[in-house]
């Protein structure tokens, strides 16, 4: 047990200051001591030890004297002072604002400025009586009045706010920020006209009953029906498109107004004679031409080809290019006789083959072709683009090994009999492991995470990457030490000496963590 320093308790207790001073070297002083130093209580202040009985600590400012709260760093007495978000007040007042103490009873807060006059209501940061001033969005009117326009009070008997614009006479309507009379005027979109009508057009107003509105423009005379921006009378006239024609028609093409029962209207072009169909934006007879793809032919044919007509009795068309002779297949844009020519790939070969390699056709009782390559003489298998005999040689990994061996090691052929692969490195010795791309014995060494270890004794453990025997030494957190029974972090340690607390290991009489 370690010896009991008699000043440090001296300096805990003064009410034992006198029984310390004269039983110091007896056992009852001992005994005393003990007793003191279980009932004193001590505690840290930043670096500092106090007594919380004599001295208080506000947020690791130590003051000489004991108050019980804390202002900031400063302890003071609640009963006599008063702290306002952090400052401290020389007096004891109910409220704060801002940090400022004061009695509501006398004055009066409004957003953290303190006014020296007690007022019900607050106007920004300042108090007012509610019952002789008006507030208007934070500006403070001097007379009373039962409503606002912008920050301007006003008496909505005798005045008119019209978008937050005050109008010095009363009026029932608003005009944008001008108050008017509705049974006299008119409102058009913002702008006042100075008559009553019944309708708008854009901001004029206007009579329906003699006047027509197309499109926002204003027309003098009346008509049922509108063409843009103009009135007009559909009995006599005609639209298309927004363009007016000055005669009727029942029909449009484009913007002109014609007749559908003699002339014809192809793609917004009118032609002028009457036929039944159209191509592109010619009108023809399809009983006489053909059409093909927008072109006209001035000939009747059944099929198409492009744009050109033809009688696919005695041609050909082959994506869009015309043969000038009847075949039964095409190869590409070329047509041919299948029973005299072999077609590989958009390509034709003037020979009949029944097999294709890439573009070329071949006979495959005598060739082989292996990825598009084509090899002049006949095997069973292909090494990337190479046939073999697999018989006499070994593909790995298309790498072609001129030897018979059983198994692949990466693109290299071997005998598992005499040689080890390990992660695709062929070893030359037969081994029973790998440890990562080496091959060992067992019984010689050791394989942790990789790395191989020569095996010593009982190395049957692995440290991260380092072997060891646990007689001997510990594993802690794959960090190796001297043998203990328990673990602390990375480190070992006996718990008769040691605690760990939270990863930090401490002497054994210091329980608490």
């Amino acid at each position: 047990m370690e010896m009991v320093n008699i000043e440090t308790v001296i300096r805990y207790s003064k009410t034992n200051l006198e029984k310390m001073i004269t039983c110091k070297e007896t056992f009852t002083a001992l005994l005393l001591c003990f007793a003191l130093i279980e009932n004193t209580h001590a505690d840290v202040c930043e670096n500092a030890t106090y007594s919380p009985a004599y001295k208080t600590c506000c947020n690791g400012v130590l003051n000489q004297e004991w108050g019980r709260s804390c202002c900031g760093t400063v302890a003071y007495n609640p009963a006599y002072k008063s702290c306002c978000n952090g400052v401290l007040n020389h007096k004891k007042e109910r409220s704060c604002c801002g940090t400022v103490a004061y009695n509501p009873a006398y004055k009066s807060c409004c957003n953290g400025v303190l006014n020296h006059k007690k007022e019900r209501s607050c106007c920004g940061t300042v108090a007012y009586n509610s019952a002789y001033k008006t507030c208007c969005k934070g500006a403070l009117n001097n007379e009373w009045n039962r409503s606002c326009c912008g920050t301007v009070a006003f008496d909505p008997a005798y005045k008119s706010c019209c978008n937050g614009v005050l109008n010095h006479k009363k009026k029932r309507s608003c005009c944008g920020t001008v108050a008017y009379n509705s049974a006299y005027k008119t409102c058009c979109k913002g702008v006042l006209n100075h008559k009553k009508e019944r309708s708008c057009c854009g901001t004029v107003a206007y009579n329906p009953a003699y006047k027509s509105c197309c499109n926002g423009a204003l027309n003098n005379e009346w008509n049922r029906s509108c063409c843009g921006t103009v009135a007009f009378d559909p009995a006599y006239k005609s639209c298309c498109n927004g363009v007016l024609n000055h005669k009727k028609e029942r029909s449009c093409c484009g913007t002109v107004a014609y007749n559908s029962a003699y002339k014809t209207c192809c793609k917004g072009v009118l032609n002028h004679k009457k036929e039944r169909s159209c191509c592109g934006t010619v009108a023809y007879n399809s009983a006489y031409k053909t059409c093909c793809k927008g072109v006209l032919n001035h000939k009747k044919e059944r099929s198409c080809c492009g744009t050109v007509a033809y009688n696919s009795a005695y041609k050909t068309c082959c994506k869009g290019v015309l043969n000038h002779k009847k075949e039964r297949r095409c190869c590409g844009s070329v047509a041919y006789n299948p029973a005299y020519n072999t077609c590989c790939k958009g390509v034709l070969n003037h020979k009949k083959e029944r097999s294709c390699c890439g573009t070329v056709a071949y006979n495959s009782a005598y060739k082989t072709c292996c990825k598009g390559v084509l090899n002049h003489k006949k095997e069973r298998r292909c090494c990337g683009t190479v046939a073999y005999n697999s018989a006499y040689k070994t593909c790995c990994k298309g790498v072609l090994n001129h030897k018979k061996e059983r198994r692949c090691c990466g693109s290299v052929a071997y005998n598992p009999a005499y040689k080890t692969c390990c992660k695709g490195v062929l070893n030359h010795k037969k081994e029973r492991r790998c440890c990562g791309s080496v091959a060992y014995n067992p019984a010689y060494n050791t394989c942790c995470k990789g790395v191989l270890n020569l095996k010593k004794e009982r190395s049957f453990f692995c440290c991260g990457i380092v072997a060891y025997n646990p007689v001997y030494k510990s594993c802690c957190n794959e960090v190796l030490n001297r043998k203990m029974r328990s673990c602390c972090g990375t480190k070992s340690y006996d718990r008769a000496y040691n605690t760990c607390c939270n990863g930090v290991l401490n002497r054994a009489w210091e329980r608490s963590c």
